[in-house]
């Protein structure tokens, strides 16, 4: 796949970001993300088609946008800031002579000549038609429409009256006022609008200056260059001084200290790290200087996967939006057939004067608003999953929060999600004193191949005391997940490691045997997180049901579901009976499952929300919609907070954008609102929608 970068002008509101994204989608593009305040329009084509890139583009300029590569991604000496400041200079001789119509005050006559109102609104009018009418023409050739072609046909038909009056030297037809103002509020309403949004998608933009950084470049004559981050290349040797933020993904080569990493994982307490040790670009350093070897750049790296990753869930589909999006489809239609019977019912039946008719017509073209219904969902996902990022939470999908909010069911995984998962090599007893030296060469064989949390405690502790014998060889190793790991010695001895021996108080037993006979115990010692107990409750006092789901042995998970509070728990369960438990609950109600393990990506991918830790398996992250980038299960609490908030948050704006529309449009027909009033009040729709989605950066979690 190709990915293609562009700037398209021209995008005022959330309509035109669908037109667009739905214009791309059926020209063969994937992977779409648009940016509606800075204009920022990624998406990705089939490397090997050709011309598909100047067809994309074509159609998009078809819709009345224009498109510049990404390097000549500039703003235009016509921008909309210009378009609003000439309209506002040459729109206020129109509304000052309307004003002072309506006031005792002497007015001087120039205001009511009629070629000086159509001198004075033909500039506005000309920018309305250059700014609203190529959007508007560019859809009708679509076969589509959007908020555009309701102002333009209602300008164009307040302007043109007025023309008419003009030509036949008739002063009841003059309505110039109307038609310049009509442009200018929208205008203003498109600007604030457009530096609202900024609020929206300020975490992105937060994420993006973290990869503007500088890096000290290690030479070959030991002295240092500082270079942009841009121009690292992996195997760099870079050096980072206290107080410095890490420019890459990197592994310490030299050196250690303390890294504040809460800009990525929300996790407030530095990190010590030592040579040999990882680190996520980004992260600062507190203290200490380090020397690091560059391992991914760019897009590559951990916070190059981050941001694309934020894009994608800021920009994916909710229910909600599907409907909203469902009902705007239909929406600009539906109100240019109510404009046209309000003027065919205010004229021909109940017969009031044809300038009355008409802008009553045109007040219901104006002060409908389809943007309000549009921006409702992506201006709240836009902020809700900016915050969760900052939290420390990334969703990988736009629905993740409105799924997550309406669970039924959350089945909980146990080692490393409720527990510490880093467990402490305690000690070890053989039944037969001369067994000995044949037990740790089998043991270091076996857990070795193993990437379970206690063999990887058990490999540690043969590192750290040097123990490598493999003096009793053993083949055909094969780990069998939710059991341990077995082999055979060359003469056919089977031997065994796994299946606690028993367990209490947080110590683990594994048993080794011979042939079915246990020859050796292993103890290591694990704890409950702190935050699981309370993390566990809160969801239980919601009615959500807990199920604790592991494969460990049954007195393990028994111990940990009653310290917990978990009535219903499953033990000694393999990845295949993990997923066969999942599947039941789906079928019972909405269910999500936390997960951390290779183990558990089966039944992270089949649950309806699947979250995993980022520290965890690759594998595990990809099947999961929610990655939790630290380890404390109380974000997952903070995630269910902030996902009620955004949803309540959405539903507030279509509650908005629903009602304003119901009450406005007929109150327009009835000729209680004129057209200036109406264009007012479309503008302030689209700024309350956008206002409400803001607070939810302030809203406490």
């Amino acid at each position: 796949m190709k990915n293609i970068d562009w700037n398209v002008e021209g995008m005022s509101c959330g309509g035109c970001v669908q037109k667009v994204r739905q214009q791309l989608e059926k020209c063969g593009a994937d992977n779409i993300y648009i940016d509606l305040a800075s204009g920022e329009v990624e998406f990705t084509v089939e490397e090997g088609r050709k011309g598909i890139v100047d067809q994309l583009k074509k159609a998009v300029q078809q819709l009345g946008f224009s498109v510049r590569d990404e390097q000549a991604a500039k703003e235009p000496v016509f921008s909309l800031k210009w378009k609003l400041i000439l309209a506002t200079i040459f729109t206020l001789p129109l509304l000052l002579g309307h004003m002072l119509m309506m006031t005792p005050l002497p007015m001087p006559d120039i205001f009511m000549d009629r070629f000086f109102q159509l001198i004075v609104c033909l500039p506005v009018y000309l920018i309305g038609l250059q700014h609203f009418g190529t959007s508007a023409l560019g859809a009708l050739r679509s076969g589509t429409s959007n908020m555009d072609v309701l102002i333009f046909m209602g300008t164009t038909a307040a302007f043109f009256y007025s023309l008419t009056g003009t030509i036949i030297n008739e002063p009841n037809y003059l309505f110039y006022e109307t038609a310049a103002t009509i442009i200018t509020l929208v205008l203003a309403g498109n600007f604030i609008e457009k530096r609202a949004i900024k609020s929206t998608t300020s975490s992105i933009n937060d994420l993006i200056k973290l990869q503007r950084i500088f890096a000290l470049k290690l030479t070959e004559d030991g002295s240092t260059r500082k270079i942009p981050a841009s121009e690292i290349k992996v195997g760099d040797q870079l050096l980072v001084n206290e107080g410095d933020q890490v420019p890459c993904d990197g592994v310490i080569s030299e050196g250690h200290g303390n890294f504040d990493e809460s800009l990525l994982t929300g996790e407030s307490m530095p990190v010590f790290k030592k040579e040999g040790d990882s680190l996520v670009g980004a992260s600062l350093l507190v203290n200490g200087n380090v020397t690091i070897k560059a391992k991914a750049v760019g897009g590559d790296s951990f916070l190059g996967k981050l941001i694309k990753l934020v894009k994608s869930a800021q920009n994916s589909k909710s229910g909600l939006q599907i409907l909203a999006d469902k009902i705007s489809a239909v929406f600009v239609p539906l109100v240019i057939l109510i404009s046209i019977l309000t003027f065919t019912i205010s004229w021909f039946l109940v017969q009031i004067p044809l300038q009355n008719a008409i802008m009553n017509s045109v007040a219901v073209l104006v002060i409908a608003c389809p943007c309000a219904m549009g921006l409702a969902t992506p201006t709240a996902v836009m902020v809700g999953v900016g915050r969760a990022a900052k939290l420390g939470i990334l969703p990988r999908r736009g629905d993740s929060f409105e799924r997550l909010v309406g669970i039924n069911f959350l089945v909980l995984d146990k080692t490393g999600t409720l527990t510490e998962g880093n467990f402490a090599f305690e000690g070890i007893d053989f039944t037969d004193s001369q067994m000995e030296s044949e037990a740790l060469s089998v043991i270091y064989q076996l857990e070795r191949r193993s990437n379970h949390p206690l063999a990887r405690a058990i490999n540690d502790h043969f590192t750290k005391e040097g123990w490598t014998d493999t003096s009793y060889q053993i083949k055909d190793i094969k780990e069998i997940a939710g059991y341990g790991v077995k082999g055979y010695s060359p003469t056919g001895e089977m031997y065994s490691i796994g299946g606690a021996a028993g367990s209490s108080n947080g110590l683990h037993r594994i048993s080794l045997k011979k042939d079915g006979r246990e020859i050796a115990k292993l103890t290591l010692a694990d704890k409950l997180k702190e935050e699981a107990v309370e993390s566990v409750q809160y969801f239980n006092k919601l009615g959500i049901e807990t199920i604790l789901l592991s494969g460990d042995r049954e007195e393990t998970t028994r111990e940990v579901a009653e310290k917990l509070g978990i009535n219903t728990y499953y033990s000694m369960h393999s990845p295949e009976q993990k997923l066969k438990v999942v599947e039941d609950y789906t079928k019972k109600g909405l269910t999500a499952m936390v997960g951390d393990g290779v183990n558990d990506s089966v039944a992270l991918a089949r649950a309806d929300i699947g979250i995993a830790f980022s520290s965890t398996a690759t594998l595990a992250m990809q099947s999961a919609d929610l990655v939790l980038l630290n380890e404390k299960i109380d974000t997952l609490v903070n995630t269910h907070k902030l996902g009620q908030k955004t949803v309540t948050t959405i539903r507030q704006n279509l509650f908005w954008a629903f009602s304003y529309n119901i009450v406005a449009i007929p109150m327009a027909a009835l000729g209680f609102l004129n057209p200036m009033a109406a264009a007012f009040f479309m503008a302030f729709s689209d700024l309350v929608v956008i206002g409400n989605s803001v607070r939810l950066k302030y809203k406490r979690i």
